[in-house]
């Protein structure tokens, strides 16, 4: 088939590649530079520069609703649209202008976490399975009658960064499928259930501000889903620090103690109270520093059984 691609996180490349392989990419579109980083420069999202490598048309709208951009889609005349972590809600005009629809790709088992962060809020939430989804898009987020869904295990030692990995391969092959069961015509569309809907909304920076008076479990799936942006944050002798990695451990002695404090510092770690148990911080980033075990660190500071992490 004829398509065009819209896609910007590089959770998008491996479809990007799947489809090239199997289909005429007529154009990726992709959000323009952007400033990124220390010196803020501009600079390409991940699948712009995957497109280019592969000498592939990009178009970089503002708005990829404005009707100048709708002119462009016209002009290339794709069959189909995919749309795999775009980051732009689209209209009825786009939406309906290839003969054979849109279709999205979506990093959980719909209508659960329908939003911008399903991978993050799913392990934040505990869920102990997710997978992906292919639909038809309509206007609403993420609300579309279902084509395939697959589903996998979150492991306990999955993060986003590992877990956004397996689900994007996972989804370039369940996209393939779904784009064969459209070109020959056999595609279900399945409606969705909206009375079992859930939302993962964007990440805020200031979720990442520890509470210690939350379960153990809980902080330590907060660590796992938002380590790498925008990193759990916590303060210990007016030095804040990201907490990096973290397990729930066996402890005593944490009731009637206040949250955060640490009971015990260890080769491995230091066992610190919640609200509910306890866990062992293995590493950590402090601010200014690199990053480095909790031994390191205690090492050059006088860490104590004691002393207390706090919220800012």
């Amino acid at each position: 088939m004829r398509l065009a691609f819209m896609g910007s996180d590089d959770f998008a490349i491996p479809s990007l590649k799947t489809l090239a392989d199997e289909h005429e990419l007529l154009a990726v579109v992709t959000q323009p530079d952007r400033p990124r980083g220390r010196g803020l420069k501009p600079k390409p999202t991940p699948v712009k520069s995957a497109a280019e490598e592969m000498g592939i048309k990009v178009l970089e709208p503002e708005n990829p609703n404005d009707r100048g951009f709708l002119e462009t889609i016209r002009g290339i005349d794709p069959e189909l649209i995919v749309v795999v972590s775009y980051g732009h809600i689209l209209k009825a005009d786009l939406l309906n202008l290839p003969p054979m629809g849109c279709v999205n790709l979506h990093p959980s088992l719909l209508p659960k976490y329908r939003g911008a962060a399903p991978i993050e809020r799913a392990i934040m939430d505990g869920e102990e399975e997710t997978g992906v989804t292919t639909f038809f898009m309509d206007e609403g987020m993420d609300t579309g009658d279902i084509i395939l869904q697959e589903r996998v295990r979150i492991h306990e030692d999955d993060d986003a960064a590992s877990l956004k990995r397996r689900l994007a391969e996972l989804g370039s092959g369940v996209l393939s499928r779904t784009l064969r069961l459209i070109e020959e015509g056999r595609a279900p569309r399945i409606p969705q259930d909206h009375m079992m809907a859930t939302y993962a909304p964007k990440i805020r920076k200031e979720e990442g501000d520890l509470d210690w008076s939350l379960p153990a479990k809980r902080i330590s799936n907060m660590v796992r889903a938002l380590g790498d942006w925008p990193g759990v944050r916590t303060w210990i002798d007016g030095v804040e620090m990201k907490l990096l990695k973290v397990e729930p451990v066996e402890c005593e002695g944490w009731e009637g103690l206040v949250p955060g404090t640490i009971l015990e510092r260890r080769k491995d770690g230091w066992v610190v109270a919640t609200g509910c148990g306890c866990i062992l911080v293995k590493e950590v980033h402090p601010s200014g520093k690199r990053r480095m075990t909790a031994d390191e660190y205690a090492r050059g500071h006088n860490i104590l059984p004691g002393m207390r992490f706090e919220r800012r």
